[in-house]
């Protein structure tokens, strides 16, 4: 991040996006996209699961304009379960070791989510997880 907004972005927060050239949104958009494409080249869709991506929906926002965001809405007790057994490599997930932990993040979550979808309506889709999987199409 530092590449492309090195005097707003400091010990992981963004201080001042207001101000940013619409010249730095394309070029971050674009070098995104020569790099997932290291993956596939034939894909029509990305699709990007990281836990943490909520966070970054109003960069999102600013940076693919036109892209629709999905968001996989799960039981809040299921969701958290999820989270507390799965072991995750990289660092930034440690709230889901402590229970209680993981239920303030869950609920900052959730929050947040609310919020983006006051700000930016209709650029994050809700799917049901529990519908999702019971009406699966082959």
């Amino acid at each position: 991040m530092n590449k492309y907004f090195p005097q707003s972005y400091k010990n992981g927060l963004f201080v001042n996006l207001v101000n940013c050239k619409n010249s730095i949104f394309k070029n971050l958009g674009s070098d995104y996209i020569k790099y997932i494409r290291k993956f596939s080249l034939s894909s029509k869709h990305i699709t990007d699961k990281l836990p943490l991506n909520f966070r970054w929906i109003g960069l999102i926002k600013l940076v693919f304009p036109n892209a629709k965001v999905i968001h996989c809405v799960r039981n809040a007790k299921d969701n958290c379960l999820s989270a507390y057994k799965n072991y995750f490599i990289k660092s930034g997930n440690g709230y889901a070791y402590d229970l209680k932990e993981l239920a303030q993040f869950y609920n900052l979550y959730s929050d947040l989510m609310n919020y983006w979808h006051s700000v930016i309506p209709n650029f994050v889709y809700n799917i049901c997880y529990e519908k999702l999987i019971k009406k699966q199409k082959n």
